[in-house]
């Protein structure tokens, strides 16, 4: 897809948030928190935990463990070319996530932007 239109639900608690995207009329939906100082976000079976840092002022996602099924651990090194950045650029939320596996190649890639809906709880955006 190009030029997809985007909309992002955010709901929250006092423990995670969940965001609900969808891509064009393709439904994404992730649940993320924090533990142990890392971002540890739900994915269909997979649990990436991110390392976040700063730079350049953009927020940037490393990799620093994998889990199936929120047990089984997965070599962090084989997500090493999952690469997720996002920043605020001209009054929008900024986003890029590559995310390519040894042997299978690149899995999915989008970028775009996200701007508040009014009500709050929702952006819309474009992406690819």
């Amino acid at each position: 897809m190009a030029d997809a239109p985007l909309r992002v639900e955010f709901t929250a608690d006092a423990r995670s948030e969940t965001w609900r995207r969808d891509f064009g009329g393709h439904p994404m939906s992730s649940k993320l928190k924090c533990r142990s100082g890392l971002l540890c976000e739900r994915l269909g079976p997979l649990q990436f935990r991110f390392l976040l840092h700063t730079a350049d002022g953009a927020i940037y996602w490393n990799v620093a463990g994998v889990r199936l099924l929120g047990i089984l651990p997965l070599p962090a090194a084989l997500f090493g070319r999952v690469q997720c950045r996002e920043r605020e650029h001209a009054g929008r939320y900024e986003f890029r996530v590559d995310a390519e596996l040894p042997l299978l190649g690149p899995l999915v890639r989008y970028e775009g932007w996200l701007e508040p809906v009014e009500g709050g709880g929702r952006l819309d955006g474009a992406g690819a």
